[in-house]
């Protein structure tokens, strides 16, 4: 069984319970200081390229320093190409007044889409993948209502869906906020990857959010940088889930050539991307096209009711992208799936990694402050979106 510490959940031999890292600081001084060292280069360096370079400067780090291995770490794989489908859902808000009854009634929608998909396309697919928020719906909340609207990971949601994707032998992903015991009043926003043993195989942070920008408040790998290291280390700052049907990151972050170009330094061979509205497509085509990895685009469907998207702007489009950034499944704007095969063995066999010319790029980002430093969520937790932007207002570094 394989060892995906990069996505914060551990599998074991088939005869313990799949658990997920308990996360703790860490009380060794010797570590400690390590870490924070790190901190002197990589907390002026933009997020991706910081993590790597901070973590090889840790040698002294048992489990923390990112090696490079150009044949990057990977599973045998379950077959030579996957059949990969993504559904396009609505974005549904539930009432975070009664957000247990919203959130089951959003699952039985997803487990109901999980089956017409079955029914429509016929076969077994490997890989199923909602939109960002397909549990709970975006909603303009403040903190303690996103906190009753966060659904737990692993939790009641997953247990339903991981039941499915053992059913179906496949995997299934999907974004959503949750809450973490380990981050009291934290409000995360995860990629969720269920395996076809129906456990949690990876739950990935959002890398980073927009700073005050639009006043999102959702705890991230940047606003929570220091904690995060000190209870998962630097490997975890931009992890790939290891599997059989390929290295799999994923996110709801847009517009990062840095961290997309980090993952597929990685080993990530799909990226999984998933969105609720606004995002162009050709953001994810860019993407592939310069890392020439696969990628999959989940967007909402268009809901022409919807309060932050009237008649459906922004939605819709979900793709599915090869290595040289084509299209090979594009979705319209209606709820519907779409289906491509990805000859990953194929793939796999010609594929290498970025090689970006560091040497060209190193006094830039040697000498560069970011506008906003990380960690600001260790310090504060905003209540509101507008109480974001005024915590944010005086906090640039230019």
């Amino acid at each position: 069984m394989s060892d995906t510490r990069g996505s914060l959940v551990v599998s074991g031999p088939a005869t313990e319970m799949n658990k997920v890292v308990k996360n703790e600081m860490t009380k060794d001084p010797s570590r400690r200081r390590l870490i924070k060292s790190s901190f002197g280069i990589a907390a002026s360096l933009p997020l991706a390229s910081a993590s790597l370079l901070a973590a090889a400067s840790s040698e002294e780090a048992e489990g923390d320093a990112i090696q490079f291995d150009p044949n990057y770490r990977r599973r045998e794989l379950r077959s030579d190409s996957i059949d990969y489908r993504i559904i396009q859902s609505p974005d549904i808000a539930i009432d975070p007044a009664n957000p247990g009854q919203g959130r089951k009634e959003n699952l039985e929608r997803m487990l109901s889409l999980l089956d017409r998909s079955s029914t429509f396309f016929g076969g077994t697919p490997d890989l199923i993948s909602f939109h960002e928020m397909p549990l709970h719906g975006f909603g303009e909340w403040d903190r303690k209502q996103m906190l009753r609207v966060a659904a737990e990971i692993p939790g009641a949601e997953t247990e339903a869906l991981g039941r499915k994707a053992r059913e179906m032998n496949c995997y299934i992903s999907f974004g959503t906020y949750a809450k973490d015991e380990d981050w009291p009043d934290h409000v995360l926003l995860l990629g969720v990857l269920i395996g076809p043993d129906g456990t949690v195989v990876a739950r990935h942070w959002k890398a980073r959010g927009t700073l005050g920008g639009l006043g999102l408040f959702t705890s991230t790998v940047y606003e929570c940088l220091e904690r995060y290291v000190e209870m998962y280390g630097w490997d975890e700052v931009v992890p790939v889930a290891r599997t059989d049907i390929g290295n799999i990151c994923l996110t709801g972050v847009q517009y990062d050539p840095l961290l997309f170009m980090t993952m597929a330094m990685k080993g990530a061979e799909l990226f999984l991307r998933f969105a609720t509205g606004s995002v162009p497509m050709a953001d994810a085509q860019a993407m592939s096209r310069s890392y020439r990895v696969y990628t999959g685009y989940a967007n909402s469907s268009a809901y022409p009711d919807h309060r932050y998207y009237p008649g459906g702007v922004g939605t819709g489009g979900s793709a599915i992208i090869d290595p040289s950034g084509e299209p090979i499944a594009v979705a319209g704007p209606a709820q519907g799936d779409i289906r491509a095969t990805i000859p990953i063995k194929a793939f796999r066999d010609e594929h290498r990694v970025p090689s970006p010319q560091w040497e060209l790029y190193e006094p830039v980002f040697r000498q560069f402050k970011p506008r906003f430093s990380p960690g600001w969520f260790l310090k504060y937790l905003p209540e509101s979106w507008a109480d974001t932007r005024a915590y944010f207002a005086d906090k640039a570094n230019w």
